[in-house]
């Protein structure tokens, strides 16, 4: 009879021993919190104990009667042993002992009694846990000495005393507060995202020098059988984000400052660009290292001053900028998946001396807290490497209109000789023809049906996250229908450019006496050209054809249409099998990509 009674003697031993190791305050809150909680039911097994221990100095009490009355404490000091092995041997703490009970209540479903001491167990572990989650949710803050809470700040700079700019954006928004998986509870892991943008929102309110949204002013208390907590939890958030939106939206113009990046980085401004364009050729047809930034600047505030540009009240925060790298090695960069925004941005001189003012050329943005969360770096980036696939093509068009300039001279010419240039001037018109529908396709069937749809899209925000989400889904789509992001489609389009910017050279060249070719040499000249023009031509429209972009059907093939009028190359796309791909195609491989 006496063994029967030595197995509760050995848990009882180890529950005491596990609720007074972990009573210990470096153990945690959570675990304080389950240490109070075992100690309220160890104290009815005392009382119990001493009851029975009165009947005994009485002499009422015997084994039988000693048994029956500790049978019921036998199942349970069991169960609370196994508890308190099972965390001492994970060596758990924090949320991890919520999830770890949470667990135990399912795994008990046929026991009544012992899921009912868990549920106790678990409720009054929640307790602190759950006080770290209402100071986070109603008011920012995080006050987790012990590491227990599934935020995590990382405290990378002083929140009070950090900069305004982007870079401090990036580091506060993705890097100082992130989830502990090991941390988050079972039950809250379908709004831990939720519980981690509420606090980000409001610490950004906080910063902005807002106060801190009162929110209904319930409280977040768990229980096992009710699900209000969760309910709680989103009214926060929702009271979190509506506040921030609106300040956003409000007191920042944020639409306003979408409308700035659109009017230049998407060329919206035409006449801006042009003068621009116009005041700046000379310096940037030099090599990338010879221009001098302070030379431009200036150019820029005249042309801002003297356009329709001139209105917007952020033209100011427009900035010049220089990069190391032409648009193709930048797109080989970040197709590298391990490539961060520093790395792609890494200084390397030797691609640096092989570029002109026009391939290196790009705007840069000055944006402060909190719009920088929106407009961040890797934001910036988009809008750049979308502003120098068409500040290129706007360049290269200027080239071919001045091309017409080319028929004044000829006038001088014999009729013999001015016949040479027919076929030049007909290159010119398909060239002038393939631009002008690219940029046609890009600008107003890419662009603005996107930017259309964004617009669209955020009048129905209803946070923050959303308005980012759609913006960064509004430059991907039009980085992707543009036809940026896709290397092999881009190598092809900069080498057709790269033709046309040449013909033009060429041809813009022959009005000074001394660089004009002879007949036969002129007509062999232009003849290349328009065999790389051609095959290069043919090449890209069937890579068009095949690329899957987020474009629909019809886009691309209006696109294809315009660029491929009446079918016109339809049969050299026949003969690219046989002619090009043995003469005329091998010129693709040749040609240096240099936009």
């Amino acid at each position: 009879m006496v063994a029967r009674f030595l197995p509760l003697c050995l848990d009882f031993s180890t529950v005491v021993r596990f609720s007074e190791d972990y009573s210990r305050y470096d153990n945690g809150l959570v675990s304080q919190a389950l240490s109070g909680g075992i100690s309220v039911l160890l104290k009815d097994y005392i009382v119990l104990i001493a009851q029975l221990e009165t009947e005994h100095i009485q002499g009422s009490l015997s084994m039988q009667k000693l048994y029956y009355h500790l049978q019921p404490s036998m199942s349970t000091m069991t169960f609370l042993s196994s508890i308190a092995e099972d965390i001492s041997k994970d060596n758990i703490k924090g949320g991890a002992i919520l999830s770890y009970l949470y667990r135990r209540i399912s795994r008990m479903m046929g026991n009544a009694e012992a899921q009912k001491l868990c549920v106790f167990l678990l409720e009054t572990s929640a307790k602190p846990y759950f006080n770290i989650l209402k100071q986070w949710t109603l008011k920012g803050i995080i006050k987790d000495p012990y590491g227990e809470f599934l935020v995590d700040d990382h405290d990378i700079r002083n929140l009070e005393n950090a900069p305004k700019n982007p870079a401090y954006s990036d580091d506060y928004w993705e890097k100082r507060y992130s989830i502990r998986e090991d941390q988050m509870p079972i039950f809250l892991e379908k709004v831990a995202d939720m519980i981690l943008r509420t606090g980000k929102y409001l610490n950004v309110l906080r910063q902005c020098g807002k106060l801190i949204p009162k929110g209904n002013g319930k409280d977040i208390v768990y229980k096992h059988t009710d699900s209000t907590y969760l309910e709680n939890i989103e009214e926060a958030y929702s009271v979190a984000s509506k506040n921030l939106l609106v300040h956003l939206m409000k007191e920042e113009d944020l639409l306003g400052r979408l409308k700035s990046m659109k009017q230049y980085f998407f060329m919206e401004a035409g006449d801006f660009l042009l003068q621009f364009q116009e005041l700046t050729e000379s310096e940037l047809l030099k090599n990338a290292d010879d221009i001098v930034l302070i030379r431009l600047e200036p150019l820029l505030e005249l042309a801002l001053r003297t356009s329709s540009a001139n209105a917007d009240p952020y033209k100011d925060d427009l900035r010049i900028s220089l990069l190391t790298f032409d648009l193709q090695t930048l797109i080989n960069k970040i197709a590298n998946a391990g490539s961060s925004l520093d790395q792609v941005y890494q200084h390397n001189p030797v691609d640096r001396l092989t570029l002109t003012g026009f391939q290196s050329f790009t705007f840069n943005y000055s944006v402060e807290w909190p719009v920088s969360l929106i407009l961040n770096r890797s934001a910036i980036m988009c809008y750049q490497m979308i502003f120098r696939h068409l500040f290129f093509i706007k360049y290269v068009e200027t080239l071919l209109c001045r091309v017409w300039v080319v028929n004044k001279f000829v006038r001088n010419f014999s009729q013999s000789t001015s016949q040479a240039y027919t076929a030049a001037f007909a290159l010119r018109q398909r060239m002038l023809s393939f631009v002008q529908n690219l940029e046609y396709y890009i600008t107003l069937e890419v662009i603005e049906v996107h930017w259309n749809s964004f617009l669209s899209a955020i009048s129905n925000a209803t946070n923050v996250d959303d308005v980012l989400q759609k913006h960064t889904a509004m430059l991907s789509r039009i980085l992707s229908d543009g036809m940026v992001i896709f290397t092999e489609v881009l190598a092809t389009l900069t080498k057709l450019l790269n033709v046309c910017e040449q013909f033009s050279t060429f041809m813009i060249a022959q009005q000074e006496p001394k660089q004009i070719s002879t007949a036969d040499t002129f007509e062999e000249t232009i003849k290349k050209m328009d065999l790389q023009f051609s095959a290069l031509l043919v090449s890209f429209i069937e890579k068009v054809t095949v690329v899957q972009f987020e474009a629909s059907s019809e886009k691309r093939s209006a696109l294809l249409d315009r660029l491929n009028y009446n079918s016109f190359y339809d049969n050299v796309i026949q003969m690219s099998k046989t002619t090009f791909t043995s003469g005329s195609l091998a010129s693709e491989d040749s040609m240096k990509t240099t936009g």
